[in-house]
């Protein structure tokens, strides 16, 4: 029997008249229970079906950067932080934290560390970082006229010869020589930066080598004091003296002081030649005159008065008498020899000599 037929069943029941009181319909529970039933399987069934919950990840906390300037001298350079390339010079890095941690810091050229630092990331970290670098090597080419000739770069001797190549540190000081057989020996100090701008634009050191030629040697033998003048250079000889002359054609003056004597020569010098230079001897002679008040000239050198005693060399020479009081003149031709004593010589003509 279900509750329909209950009510019907009831409802059929007689009643008294007059005590009949209105019924109150039993309420409808079975079917909210079954409601609730159905919407609780339904909610487990639901609970179960859904992912799991997963609370959101707290986002990380922000890093903090210093920033930090780096160049070079020269720049151009890769840098690198922390091993990951950051940009070449000049450039501003930026270094992540935490605070007081050590980055690394390399500069790299060619494939090779050419500067590093560990700095320490915080406020204390520096505002720039311009290491000078050691700048790569320059190639200049070493000439020579003549060619073939034997170069040191400092005291190491470079192989080959002229012309050759050699690579020059920019910022160093260097010494070139240059050496071949029978000729000077050439060398040049310097920097790159001392070079001409031809020089550096052309990448040339150019050396014009001087041939080594042998000097002559002179030998003067002199018997009294002279003067020796070539070339705009003078030497004082007496007695024997070895004098060493550029070879070649040279114009040779000779004078005296103590001895009337002056002569100029012409001399052919080969390279390696030994020439041998004899002055003459020399003698005194008294020269006078008649009348003796009388002045005199040898070789156009105005000697003295007269009567005096000359100092002569040997071999010829011109003697000119003047008589200022006779208005007279009188020049002879005499010839000096070791035996030579005197000479006298008459205004009015006539003379002696022995």
């Amino acid at each position: 029997m279900n509750i329909d037929e209950l009510e019907l069943s009831t409802s059929s029941r007689p009643t008294r008249r007059g005590s009949e009181r209105p019924r109150r319909r039993p309420p409808r529970l079975g079917r909210w229970v079954a409601a609730i039933g159905i919407l609780a399987a339904l909610g487990l069934a639901a609970w179960f079906a859904a992912p799991p919950l997963s609370r959101p990840e707290p986002e990380p906390p922000a890093v903090a950067t210093w920033p930090l300037e780096v160049s070079s001298d020269p720049t151009g350079v890769e840098i690198l932080v922390d091993g990951s390339t950051r940009g070449t010079t000049p450039t501003t890095v930026q270094l992540e934290g935490p605070e007081g941690r050590t980055a690394s810091i390399y500069l790299v050229r060619d494939g090779e560390i050419v500067a590093e630092r560990e700095v320490e990331v915080g406020p204390g970290l520096p505002e720039r970082w311009v290491p000078r670098l050691q700048r790569p090597p320059v190639e200049f080419r070493v000439v020579s006229r003549p060619a073939g000739a034997t170069v040191y770069l400092g005291d190491q001797h470079l192989p080959g010869v002229t012309p050759l190549t050699v690579a020059l540190d920019p910022d160093a000081r260097h010494r070139l020589r240059i050496e071949l057989a029978d000729f000077h020996e050439e060398s040049l100090t310097f920097r790159l930066a001392d070079l001409r701008d031809s020089q550096r634009e052309q990448r040339e050191l150019f050396f014009p080598l001087r041939e080594v030629v042998l000097p002559a040697t002179l030998v003067v033998h002199a018997p009294f004091p002279v003067r020796l003048t070539t070339g705009g250079q003078t030497w004082n000889v007496e007695g024997r003296q070895a004098i060493s002359l550029k070879p070649g054609r040279r114009e040779v003056v000779l004078r005296s002081a103590s001895v009337v004597y002056e002569e100029r020569l012409t001399l052919d010098l080969a390279p390696n030649e030994t020439r041998d230079l004899r002055l003459p001897g020399v003698v005194t002679v008294r020269v006078m005159a008649q009348p003796s008040r009388c002045r005199l000239s040898v070789d156009g050198r105005e000697i003295d008065w007269l009567p005096a005693d000359v100092a002569l060399p040997l071999g010829s020479h011109q003697l000119t008498f003047v008589w200022d009081q006779l208005g007279a003149q009188r020049t002879v031709e005499v010839e000096v020899t070791p035996e030579t004593e005197r000479f006298v010589v008459s205004a009015t003509g006539g003379g002696a000599g022995g």
